[in-house]
């Protein structure tokens, strides 16, 4: 029988706070009798990372923290080939390999690494074997991606996504499903397809202030006026804007959502991500006119 193994998947960003935050949290599951790994964040990792190569290697239950939204962290792992059914609880019971219970975690709805603690005894129906476990950990270089991540739960393959994308990042794969192809040729900081989908199943894990965009799981998007932003993309077509003109646009924030309050109980309560800027040009404004109220 597999243990369960704790992945932490540390922020990418230069922050202490939150680096302190991952090593206590990894420390305090090893000395709890977890198998625990640390790895580099998962959503800039690349394919053939080796992180991406250790974690497909596990074979039991998986418990996943990052700083991602828990949807968006699931389906990046899946895009990586890492088999497995999204759950809320854990269990160490048979299963099949290509269901075996991943419970992702975003690290900033707790305020301490206690806290997580308790979390992880709650899931695991209050057994944790006691004795240290093993702390792996693999320190690669990640480079910085931005890239749309696809919930193929959500997904009805209309392929309005391929359809809309000025930058060819989307095509059909041999069974005939829209798949994110060529990922890195988004424009960093662009999450206009999301706008576009129907089924909100296009997800842009890092976008800072909307939660919905970042992967929520109860936030939902506002999406684009469809004859709105054909005009938008006809002017750009027509060498009317540029490539920055639509990408902020198409970036500009909706209101940020406020993030759940939750006690603090100790100074290792990571920081808040920064606040939306109230800079906003004419590109920016017409975002009110694309996006449905």
């Amino acid at each position: 029988m597999n243990p369960c193994k704790i992945i932490i998947s540390q922020t990418a960003a230069s922050d202490p706070k939150k680096h302190d935050f991952e090593e206590k949290l990894a420390k305090q599951c090893s000395a709890n009798g977890l198998p625990v790994l640390v790895v580099p964040d998962i959503y800039q990792a690349e394919p053939n990372a080796n992180a991406v190569l250790a974690i497909r290697q596990v074979k039991g239950p998986v418990i996943l923290f990052s700083w991602l939204q828990p949807r968006a962290a699931f389906w990046t792992l899946q895009q990586f080939g890492v088999k497995g059914e999204r759950a809320e609880v854990v269990s160490v019971e048979p299963f099949h390999p290509d269901k075996r219970p991943i419970l992702c975690l975003n690290l900033s709805d707790r305020c301490c690494p206690g806290r997580w603690m308790e979390k992880i005894e709650e899931v695991l129906d209050g057994e944790l074997p006691g004795e240290t476990g093993i702390l792996d950990r693999i320190d690669e270089t990640v480079p910085d991606r931005w890239y749309p991540v696809i919930d193929y739960s959500r997904c009805t393959n209309c392929q309005e996504c391929l359809e809309f994308c000025l930058f060819g990042v989307y095509e059909i794969d041999k069974g005939g499903r829209v798949v994110a192809s060529t990922p890195d040729a988004c424009k960093p900081g662009c999450p206009a397809c999301s706008r576009v989908c129907p089924s909100q199943a296009i997800m842009f894990p890092l976008h800072e202030t909307d939660e919905a965009i970042a992967g929520s799981d109860t936030e939902k998007i506002r999406p684009f006026d469809a004859d709105a932003f054909k005009k938008l993309r006809t002017d750009y077509e027509e060498g009317k804007t540029s490539v920055q003109d639509v990408l902020r646009a198409c970036g500009c924030k909706t209101k940020s959502l406020p993030r759940s309050s939750r006690p603090c109980c100790s100074d290792d309560a990571p920081g808040e991500s920064p606040a939306e800027s109230t800079d906003r040009g004419y590109f920016d404004k017409l975002i009110d006119g694309l996006v449905k109220d």
